[in-house]
């Protein structure tokens, strides 16, 4: 791997880092032992500026913005660097797999940071020649009259090592009556297992095994109906699709596996569960009281799921939006019969400062001891300073 690959890896998940090189790329490019051409394209490509640009700075813009530019630039770089490979190979395709082997209970599949998915990469060979489909060109071999569970495994060749990558398939259900049909359910790379179960009978906001050829995607698109909508060209592991349907030819040089959970990016229900809207956005008024409560909400029936990864506090419901209130917010929570507080915050530093925005708020641990129960949550807006009155809006998104 590159010293611009490891590079790019790092600044998808690591939030400092990325801060960094936004402030200093040409110091922080030097300092990853990147060349001085790699850092003038990856400079540029984050920050979105010309060839021709000299700075290395511009508008300053969220962190998940920069990420996609990341994003793209890798996968212009895998892509290319697998169609090499192909060539190497006498034109047999290449197959590259993304997956994160870190996040605990999820390893491959991260639901509030997709570009963790993109952490590691490794590229296998495939000993096919002119295969017909992924699964042939996997080096699948179906089983006969298989039942539903049944498992199939395969080996593949690591490029250019002596390592091996191992997978396996189960059958089940194409849809709720259709035949039977393998779905990848683990890779074991390095000898961990990257195992995501396939559940066919779920909705589709469960993680699962998404692949695309020669790096074609599904694309947003705002007036869409349903604010998406397929690229004609993309190959991917949408509803119940077996990796076998996909027919191959002879220009597809890459085949890509993530293990991902899918979003409305790749044409999906949202993979986080429909987050809760505490409280409303509040536009600066004029205080009538010093010290008033000036909105108070009550949210009931939040289920406490024990499999969610995290629980944030949001001004966005992607779990991604600052917070501010003018001056305190204040949410308690009633289970049972008993109620408590279980976050509050004054942005106004005891009227000591400006009304300080902060970060969303992981507040997992105060929703834990509650797993398996419904929830009533009670969100209020606090005045402290007087003078004037205003707050961000406030969602609870379970991720």
């Amino acid at each position: 791997m590159s010293n611009l690959d490891k590079y790019i890896s790092k600044l998808l998940v690591d939030d400092k880092a990325l801060e960094m090189f936004i402030n200093d790329p040409k110091g922080q490019s030097n300092a990853n032992g990147l060349s001085k051409a790699d850092g003038a394209i990856l400079r540029r490509s984050v920050h979105a500026l010309p060839a021709t640009a000299k700075s290395g700075l511009s508008i300053k813009r969220p962190l998940s913005s920069y990420r996609s530019s990341i994003r793209l630039l890798q996968n212009v770089l895998h892509n290319h660097h697998g169609n090499q490979l192909s060539v190497a190979n006498g034109g047999k395709p290449t197959i590259l797999i993304y997956y994160n082997d870190t996040i605990p209970n999820w390893a491959g599949a991260p639901f509030g940071s997709p570009h963790q998915a993109y952490v590691k990469s490794v590229y296998v060979d495939s000993t096919v020649s002119s295969p017909s489909n992924i699964g042939d060109a996997m080096g699948f071999t179906p089983k006969e009259h298989p039942n539903q569970g049944d498992t199939v495994s395969g080996t593949l060749n690591v490029h250019n090592s002596t390592d091996t990558v191992s997978y396996t398939a189960t059958y089940y259900p194409a849809g709720s009556d259709g035949p039977l049909k393998p779905y990848i359910t683990e890779f074991v790379i390095d000898g961990n297992s990257i195992k995501i179960p396939f559940d066919f009978t779920a909705n589709e906001r469960k993680p699962f095994w998404f692949y695309s050829l020669n790096g074609s995607a599904i694309v947003p698109i705002q007036s869409s109906p349903d604010n998406y909508k397929k690229n004609p060209d993309a190959k991917t592991g949408e509803g119940f699709e077996s990796f076998i349907d996909y027919q191959l030819t002879a220009e597809i040089t890459n085949i890509t596996w993530q293990a991902i959970a899918p979003d409305m990016a790749y044409g999906f229900a949202p993979c986080f569960i429909k987050p809760y809207q505490l409280g409303i956005p509040v536009t600066q008024r004029s205080v009538h009281q010093k010290g008033e409560t000036f909105y108070t909400n009550s949210v009931s029936g939040i289920f406490v799921d024990p499999n969610a990864y995290r629980w944030m506090l949001s001004s966005e419901n992607n779990g991604e939006g600052k917070l501010r209130t003018d001056d305190v917010v204040e949410i308690t929570i009633t289970s049972i019969g008993t109620s408590k507080t279980i976050y509050s915050h004054d942005y106004s530093t005891g009227c000591s400062t400006g009304i300080i925005p902060t970060a969303p708020v992981d507040i997992t641990d105060k929703l834990t001891p509650y797993n398996n129960t419904h929830i009533t949550l009670e969100i209020k807006y606090k005045d402290q300073c007087g003078t004037y009155v205003s707050s961000s809006g406030y969602f609870l998104v379970q991720q």
